[in-house]
């Protein structure tokens, strides 16, 4: 019999201890069913199966495109050494009771893991509670080594220098953990406590922490030695696939990222200029003048901008946006950056994780 989430969260946690004889180790949190970001972060960052370790921090799938993509990807990596997936709140929550599975397929359709096998399998999703059952035996009959592996994944791996779990721990002591903590702590990094070893998690976007800046990459507290890197990938639209790169005997470590806009260089220099994101939950929006590209909005704050209209969508009789940056970044003509969305006098762009807009008149002036 399947379990509430409010019962799996109070289950112990299966701690995993390993050595790590590698040259380097990979960390990655949040896929979130982004296959071809994956990928290409690994290419990235040159990542040799065997040689190098691999640590996933969690919600490997569910809400992206490409869930089943990335599960069959992972599994193949999971047959070389040094390289282990995590379970996340995501890849748990597979294994609730009937009513949780409705409510959470029902949400995430064709981008949960489920609604992807169904779909696959030429199934509908279901229309009732009572329709579970016969769903699970589908999936289950079709698709039963894959949903397996993410069965048995460990919840926390720790090896001579760092542990890794996917949303926080209470203390350092990872062999008496509950799952509720370690796999679904949002806001951990503002509230954890220090570590001897390093602690790097994930679960949280790393925008969630920042009031100044739309920053997608990674943030590391010395004093309590916690790094936290969910760059959001698969679940805000701008976002980004964090790597960091560990050194195994000493865990000192850099990161790198990829992400899905394409690449422009900057046409103009510009100086810095500050400003203050809307960040979830409080993007919602009062259209003051539509435009072709972009539309005056107005925000709760009483913020006036220029979203572009890319950003703008309709939930439940409300217009909405995508986190958004009000700041100029410093950008240098020439210089690459990733384009997310164009107005007529400026362009929405990301550097090294940080989004903020760049005008097309020297130095930002209008």
């Amino acid at each position: 019999m399947q379990n509430s989430w409010e019962e799996i969260k109070q289950r112990p946690a299966k701690r995993l201890w390993a050595e790590m004889p590698v040259r380097r180790l990979i960390a990655v949190s949040d896929v979130h069913g982004s296959f071809s970001l994956f990928k290409a972060l690994l290419e990235q960052v040159g990542f040799r199966p065997g040689e190098d370790g691999l640590v996933v921090v969690g919600d490997l799938v569910q809400k992206g495109s490409e869930n089943l993509k990335t599960l069959r990807y992972a599994m193949e990596l999971a047959r070389y050494p040094h390289t282990y997936f995590l379970h996340g709140n995501h890849e748990l929550k597979l294994e609730t009771d009937a009513a949780e599975v409705f409510e959470y397929v029902s949400w995430f359709r064709e981008r949960s893991l489920y609604g992807e096998m169904l779909r696959s399998l030429g199934v509908g999703l279901p229309a009732s509670v009572e329709e579970i059952p016969a769903m699970l035996r589908a999936v289950e009959s079709a698709y039963g080594p894959e949903l397996q592996f993410l069965r048995d994944l460990p919840d926390i791996l720790e090896t001579e220098h760092v542990i890794f779990a996917h949303a926080g721990l209470t203390d350092e002591d990872t062999q008496h953990q509950r799952l509720g903590p370690v796999t679904a702590w949002p806001g951990f990094f503002a509230e954890a406590p220090s570590f001897r070893k390093l602690l790097v998690v994930g679960h949280y976007p790393t925008a969630n922490y920042v009031h100044d800046a739309l920053f997608n990459g990674v943030l590391f507290d010395r004093a309590r030695n916690v790094l936290t890197i969910d760059g959001g990938a698969g679940v805000m639209a701008v976002s980004q696939l964090n790597g960091v790169i560990l050194h195994p005997a000493t865990a000192q470590w850099t990161w790198e990222s990829v992400d899905s806009f394409p690449k422009i260089q900057a046409p103009c220099d510009q100086a810095h200029q500050p400003g203050e994101p809307i960040l979830w939950p409080d993007t919602g929006v009062e259209v003051l003048e539509r435009g072709a590209a972009c539309s005056l909005c107005r925000y709760a704050n009483g913020l006036v901008a220029e979203v572009p209209n890319t950003m703008l969508l309709e939930r439940d009789g409300q217009t909405l946006t995508d986190d958004f940056p009000t700041e100029r970044l410093a950008v240098q003509k020439g210089e690459t950056l990733s384009l997310i969305a164009a107005c007529p006098d400026r362009l929405l762009v990301m550097k090294r994780g940080r989004a903020g807009w760049l005008f097309l008149e020297p130095n930002g002036d209008k």
